[in-house]
């Protein structure tokens, strides 16, 4: 697709990512554990988006992908709190 991609993975633990969708790269998040039912979540693992008018997002949904109009999607795995 030409696009470039940016994968970020987080480690055990409860993680923190803040992205904003980018006109040429599909990013890629993996919050890895914790996973819902685990002690501590939520939270778990939080993804904050910077995102423009427009965007889409999957509702109550730990797996899904962020739609942007004019930008690359951000795609999502393992993540127990979504912040828009």
């Amino acid at each position: 697709s030409g696009l470039a991609t940016f994968n970020l993975i987080g480690g055990t633990g409860n993680d923190t990512f803040r992205v904003r969708p980018a006109a040429t790269a599909v990013i890629n998040v993996s919050g890895d554990d914790p996973v819902v039912g685990d002690p501590g979540v939520p939270p778990g693992d939080r993804l904050i988006v910077d995102a423009a008018p427009g965007a889409t997002f999957p509702l109550n949904a730990t797996d899904g992908t962020i739609n942007t109009p004019g930008r690359a999607p951000i795609n999502f795995t393992s993540i127990e709190t979504l912040v828009a």
